[in-house]
């Protein structure tokens, strides 16, 4: 037995899914055969990186938050190597994508489309299957003849197909992208599908959802005219699809509908650019949310601390952020400190809270706080360029030059330009204001970025 497959037939004992209960074939595991060292996961966060160049990523922290949380609940009974990462892109389009390193897209549009949670997470593990029976690395595997600049080119084709919208002007790029995808042999293959869904019941079962919510989702896909969505045309259909995640679904309670879910798709419809299935939610939590977004929108100042006295701040991380943001653009940021203070200690790390409470010690002449906390959550997610932005002018503030080059330096890394990325190391190398304790871990930055560079002009 491949040493790889013991890994995961381990793991997935670890998590209560073993490779037996999975029914599937022992195929073994060319992740990292294909993907040397952390190739993997940096085609991930550069396919993300250029989404996120094109302004074609969802980043409000109740819409990455929410994903996030359900994706590693999910995630947590099917392991990859290199871990996951889950993004919210904004488009119409009702779809979603896995590539490699475990990052995994989902459109806007398809969240809005989804009636409730079990039909979200029945997509997502879709994914995570394709990501936990490593068929990125598989079908790579099967076009070895054509270079890494290919492949990658390839998967950020990828991205940007599942990301377009099929009405506008990208139309023609993507119909290339999809003749290119079909002539190298890397799109899914329907054992591909067939393999992730029966990945996906399993770990909807484990983390407990009704799985058959997967399969009413998917039928419901399927009645669309003459013009089904992009989905299910960048995904093939295993014969009889749906019930064949019936016959192997058990369904254990009523679907959820839970309030994060609510916030999260209330979110979606006022933050899109594009115009979704309407959505209005029925916990009066969530639509007080919804109302306040629209107040903010309108900028009804006069409205809004009426409004909000009915999101309680002990109530949700979200609402304490609106309280303490309100508090901030009130000017009285001893107040906003106050309630984000009392919110951190609650929901530590909770991705709503880290700026306006970052902000708010920067207000309050906190710097050092301030930057202890930024510093901690671009560890912990280094894709998020939010933390960079306000990191940076903090820096700048301070007249700490050479860090400053070396954040630049780890953005430019993170959308895949090495070159740069190398560039700016070398200037933070020249700049005097950058502290001796930091140089060493420049220049070993520095020899990263161009060993990445060099791999990537192969």
């Amino acid at each position: 037995m491949h040493k790889p497959l013991a890994f995961f037939i381990a793991a997935f004992a670890a998590c209560g899914i073993s490779a037996a209960d999975l029914e599937l074939p022992d195929l073994g595991n060319p992740e990292k055969r294909i993907f040397i060292g952390d190739k993997a996961r940096n085609i991930g966060m550069g396919v993300e990186g250029q989404l996120r160049q094109r302004g074609e990523l969802l980043e409000q922290p109740e819409i990455t938050q929410y994903l996030r949380e359900l994706g590693n609940r999910l995630a947590a009974y099917a392991p990859a190597p290199s871990g996951y990462h889950f993004f919210v892109i904004d488009s119409p389009a009702i779809n979603a994508f896995a590539t490699s390193g475990g990052y995994i897209g989902i459109n806007s549009g398809l969240i809005a489309m989804t009636d409730n949670e079990d039909q979200l997470a029945g997509v997502i593990a879709h994914e995570i299957g394709h990501v936990n029976q490593s068929h990125i690395a598989r079908s790579i595997a099967n076009a070895e003849k054509y270079g890494w600049m290919q492949a990658i080119s390839l998967l950020a084709g990828i991205a940007v197909s599942v990301a377009a919208d099929s009405a506008s002007g990208a139309q023609a790029t993507i119909a290339g992208t999809q003749a290119y995808i079909q002539e190298k042999k890397l799109e899914y293959s329907r054992a591909h599908e067939q393999q992730a869904d029966d990945v996906a019941v399993k770990v909807l079962q484990k983390a407990g959802y009704d799985a058959t919510q997967m399969a009413t989702f998917f039928e419901k896909l399927m009645i669309n005219g003459s013009h089904p969505p992009e989905f299910l045309m960048t995904h093939p259909l295993p014969e009889n699809r749906a019930d064949r995640q019936r016959s192997k679904a058990q369904k254990h309670t009523a679907a959820r509908n839970p309030l994060d879910y609510q916030l999260a798709k209330t979110a979606i419809q006022r933050y899109s650019r594009h115009k979704l299935r309407d959505y209005r939610p029925d916990n009066a939590f969530a639509e007080q949310y919804r109302q306040v977004l629209e107040a903010q929108r309108r900028n009804d100042q006069a409205v809004l601390p009426t409004m909000l006295a009915a999101l309680p701040p002990e109530k949700h991380p979200l609402f304490a952020r609106l309280h303490g943001e309100q508090a901030l653009l009130n000017g009285d940021p001893v107040q906003a400190e106050a309630v984000l203070e009392n919110a951190w200690k609650r929901w530590k790390n909770n991705e709503n809270l880290i700026m306006p409470y970052a902000r708010t010690l920067i207000a309050n002449g906190k710097a050092a706080e301030a930057e202890k906390l930024l510093q901690g959550q671009i560890a912990r997610d280094p894709g998020a360029v939010q933390y960079y932005d306000l990191y940076g002018d903090l820096l700048e503030r301070q007249r700490r030059r050479g860090e400053q080059l070396l954040l630049t330096a780890k953005y430019y890394a993170l959308i895949g330009d090495y070159k740069l990325a190398a560039e700016q190391v070398g200037r933070a190398l020249k700049d005097p204001t950058l502290p001796a304790n930091e140089r060493q871990k420049a220049r070993t930055l520095q020899k990263r970025y161009e060993l990445l560079q060099e791999q990537d002009e192969k």
